[in-house]
């Protein structure tokens, strides 16, 4: 799909017979594994370097593979298998359960000797950092449960009746979410700050279907143009976005869609010791996934 391919709409430059081969084959390090980290890793084997990928995980695809796991979305793993099926062709050594830490990145890479190194370490969510909205924080005093999407995809969520999903993405997750934990829960509420949700311009897959299933499940509940305020013991406190009168309600767990945060402490470490150290993707700032592979692509071409 034209997602996964940057090509698309840039056929005159990117098109077929653009990427040509390097005069000068490189040692390329990639600290990574997700939308980022597996294009730019891509690019340039198909360029004719060596290329050399670690992934903290068993697996690579970063958010990608978690989303996959989310009902009705998993073409997200297509999209890996398809990047896993053309590195074995193209001779990339993808390494998993391999984490690189400040402790062993000078080993790494006196063993590896790159000429230039990429991270690619991408973003998270976080379910205890205060979060900004219009400028104030999210006053958070952490009774109820709190979980990031990564957590309850990674196995953390402890069903409960009611538990409310706070959407600021408005792409496929939040759907994806509430159809996953409505499985377990007896009452799922989506808020979100627009109008409706998966109203996201760079969302993947059908609308409407997501709609669609949301509005047919009788135990999830949207409510738009609301936000949330405060996380209290029993409660969490939520206001209009247009009138700013707030309310409070009950619920008994609270899924986090806010904001991401970039990981991004390798850079200046591998900067330090290598000059042509790069940074793409969501470690230099949160971004669509579309955006992600477009940016490791270009710097695949410019290796």
């Amino acid at each position: 799909s034209c997602f996964q391919n940057p090509s698309h709409g840039r056929e005159t430059y990117w098109g077929a017979g653009t990427l040509r081969q390097t005069p000068s084959p490189q040692g390329i390090m990639v600290i990574g594994g997700g939308p980022s980290g597996l294009e730019v890793a891509r690019v340039a084997a198909q360029r004719g370097h060596h290329v050399v990928l670690y992934e903290q995980n068993n697996n690579l695809g970063g958010r990608l593979r978690l989303q996959a796991k989310l009902p009705f979305q998993y073409e997200w793993g297509k999209t890996i298998a398809w990047y896993e099926h053309i590195f074995k062709s193209l001779s990339v050594q993808a390494l998993v359960n391999q984490t690189i830490t400040a402790d062993n990145l000078l080993p790494v890479l006196k063993q590896q000797g790159p000429d230039k190194i990429v991270i690619a370490t991408g973003s998270q969510t976080s379910a205890t950092n205060p979060l900004l909205l219009f400028g104030a924080p999210l006053d958070v005093k952490n009774i109820l449960p709190i979980y990031s999407y990564e957590s309850i995809l990674n196995g953390a969520y402890q069903p409960v009746d009611h538990v409310t999903i706070i959407d600021d993405f408005s792409d496929e997750i939040a759907p994806g979410m509430a159809l996953l934990l409505a499985q377990s829960t007896k009452k799922v509420d989506i808020i979100t700050q627009w109008a409706t949700i998966a109203s996201s311009p760079y969302t993947i897959g059908n609308h409407i279907a997501h709609l669609e299933r949301i509005h047919s499940a009788s135990n999830i509940t949207i409510i738009p143009d609301t936000f949330i305020k405060s996380i209290n013991e029993k409660s969490i406190t939520l206001f209009n976005v247009y009138s700013g009168l707030d309310w409070e309600t009950t619920t008994q767990a609270v899924v986090l869609l806010t904001s991401h945060q970039s990981i991004n402490s390798l850079y200046p470490l591998a900067k330090s010791i290598t000059q042509n150290t790069y940074i793409i993707g969501d470690a230099v700032a949160p971004r669509p996934v579309h955006d992600a592979i477009l940016e490791g692509h270009k710097l695949g071409r410019q290796l």
